[in-house]
């Protein structure tokens, strides 16, 4: 899927979004009369309050700490990717993200929470059915 990092992600208080997959999930991420439209109302809701809870959060460790959320890592090709519940863990719908610096999940909880901590910066790949 390419490089996603970006080389100048500068110290900020909050988490930045930095970038998107594509254009149709920066449409999903920032037009909520779209996402309507394509997701449904209720999981568009979810979504922009996931979205709002990013932009808000201090480093990727506050969405770690959110159970609702459940950041996990994703495995084979997309090592580097974590995904974000939408709407719980009984919802099909999630958020795919890249974090900058790039984190590895490892057996060590308590050292991938200390790497979470310096994550700023995220790159939203995309918004997907993981079922379909």
């Amino acid at each position: 899927m390419g490089n996603y990092f970006i080389d100048n992600c500068v110290e900020v208080s909050i988490i930045d979004i930095v970038g998107y997959g594509n254009n149709k999930t920066e449409k999903l991420c920032k037009n909520k009369k779209y996402a309507k439209k394509e997701l449904g109302e209720k999981i568009a809701e979810k979504l922009e309050s996931l979205i709002n809870f990013i932009e808000n959060a201090t480093s990727l460790n506050d969405i770690a700490g959110m159970p609702n959320y459940h950041l996990h890592d994703l495995k084979r090709d997309r090592k580097e990717q974590f995904a974000m519940d939408i709407d719980g863990r009984k919802s099909k719908y999630r958020l795919v993200v890249v974090p900058d610096p790039p984190l590895q999940k490892n057996e060590d909880k308590l050292d991938f929470n200390s790497k979470c901590k310096v994550v700023k910066c995220i790159i939203i790949l995309e918004v997907s059915n993981h079922y379909e």
